[in-house]
């Protein structure tokens, strides 16, 4: 029956992917962040959704006569850039051939995302069916497992959803993306059903946070409530929401919650923690030893590497941890900064460092372009709720695998939309708008 309901309504989501390219964007993030395949058994499962919709998309760009103008800016040159290095440090790599290229054809997925979709986007609403696709899917999701947290009295604990990749940390990290953008989708909306559907997602996809039982989830958290309440003309609304959801959430949360949230503090006496920083140590040592390109994708969960970087780790001895044993297990890096340093080297992991910081700069410079160029509130709402994305984003990561992150690619290209077509550059180019 999905199968049949999933045929059926494929050549209706082809029409409109080729009648309106940015619809086709979407369906590729979709289609990203949400594995259709993985919920198929049938014959609708033999279609890869994925690389069809990809597909779609550059034939749709490609077809379509009145393209708006590209830009090459900085940010899109660093992106460009980082590929380019990341390429050359996996034909390079001394990791399985299989496993490096595989990980790298990901990137170049991401990376092919990135630069259709601000060859394609350049209109507010443009932007706002992206946030809508993850809201509708990623923040339906996380709204599930909140329902689901209420039902059980707060038993529940996320253990994976079929057709989401990635373990809770990784699902954290992704609720955290769509829940601020969707604090600026609740601003936008006039119909009151739908706004108040908005509002109470929001309570559920907290509450679907909370059951992650994610260390970074529950400190992303944190971090994005005070941002957002800094930031927000409605402080008391927000913050009574806020009260509300932490003071019911801890009238039914089991101790276990409490005891693995307690260990942010103490996390020295964490064995799971100290064995990050194992890994956090060899990813440094594989990088002191390849400071160029690292050792390609993968590097810090090769077993063989392991294995010839240990006699190096005594370099960094004066950093007390448990000894790296690990002979069947070898575990992801649990950072997306050490990850990003262990298999693409300093020079890579500087690439990365300031592709953050120029998106995070270029919100700032384009803020600034608006205000003097008089636009609409809309614009100064995303920007705030791109903003803070980017601030949860770069905080999580610092204890999630996330470096390869589909959902930043798209804040990324809603930045670019905002910078070249929506935020004018002087005001002959708002009357034209207009």
């Amino acid at each position: 029956m999905r199968d049949l309901a999933v045929i059926i309504l494929l050549p209706f989501l082809v029409y409109f992917s080729f009648k309106r390219a940015y619809i086709a964007v979407g369906l590729w993030l979709w289609t990203s962040a949400f594995k259709i395949n993985d919920l198929l058994y049938g014959f609708a499962s033999s279609i890869t959704y994925n690389k069809f919709f990809a597909i779609i998309t550059m034939m749709s760009y490609f077809l379509d006569k009145n393209k708006p103008k590209f830009n090459m800016d900085k940010l899109s040159l660093l992106i460009l850039i980082f590929f380019i290095w990341t390429t050359i440090s996996t034909m390079f790599s001394n990791v399985v051939s299989t496993v490096v290229w595989s990980r790298w054809e990901i990137l170049l997925k991401i990376v092919m995302f990135y630069f259709f979709a601000i060859a394609i986007m350049h209109k507010k609403k443009h932007i706002d069916f992206l946030i809508w696709v993850l809201v509708l899917s990623i923040g339906v999701l996380a709204a599930k497992e909140g329902v689901k947290f209420i039902v059980s009295g707060g038993s529940h604990r996320f253990g994976g959803i079929k057709g989401v990749v990635g373990d809770n940390n990784f699902f954290a990290v992704m609720i955290l993306v769509v829940l601020s953008l969707n604090l600026y989708l609740v601003s936008q909306v006039r119909n009151k059903k739908i706004k108040l559907a908005l509002f109470w997602g929001i309570v559920f996809i907290v509450l679907g946070l909370i059951s992650t039982y994610s260390r970074a989830g529950f400190i992303g958290l944190i971090i994005l409530s005070l941002f957002f309440l800094k930031s927000s003309k409605r402080k008391f609304t927000w913050l009574i929401l806020f009260i509300g959801i932490i003071f019911s959430a801890k009238t039914i949360l089991p101790d276990e919650w409490f005891g693995r949230m307690n260990t942010v503090e103490h996390a020295e006496e964490d064995g799971s923690f100290m064995h990050r920083v194992v890994v956090w140590k060899m990813c440094t040592v594989i990088a002191i030893q390849n400071p160029f390109l690292g050792e390609g994708f993968k590097a810090n969960e090769y077993l063989p590497l392991w294995h010839k970087y240990y006699d190096y780790f005594h370099i960094l001895d004066f950093i007390e941890t448990p000894e790296p044993h690990y002979n069947e297990t070898i575990r992801a890096a649990h950072s997306m900064y050490f990850q990003v340093l262990a298999e693409h080297g300093f020079v890579g992991l500087f690439l990365f460092l300031l592709i953050l910081l120029s998106a995070y700069i270029k919100v700032g410079f384009i803020k600034s372009r608006a205000k003097a160029n008089n636009m609409d509130d809309w614009v100064f709402n995303i920007l705030d709720k791109i903003r803070l994305a980017i601030i949860v984003y770069c905080i999580t990561g610092s204890t999630v695998a996330s470096a390869y992150f589909d959902f930043f690619f798209a804040v990324l290209a809603m930045i670019y939309t905002l910078d070249h077509h929506v935020v004018s550059k002087n005001k002959r180019d708002i009357d034209l708008i207009k």
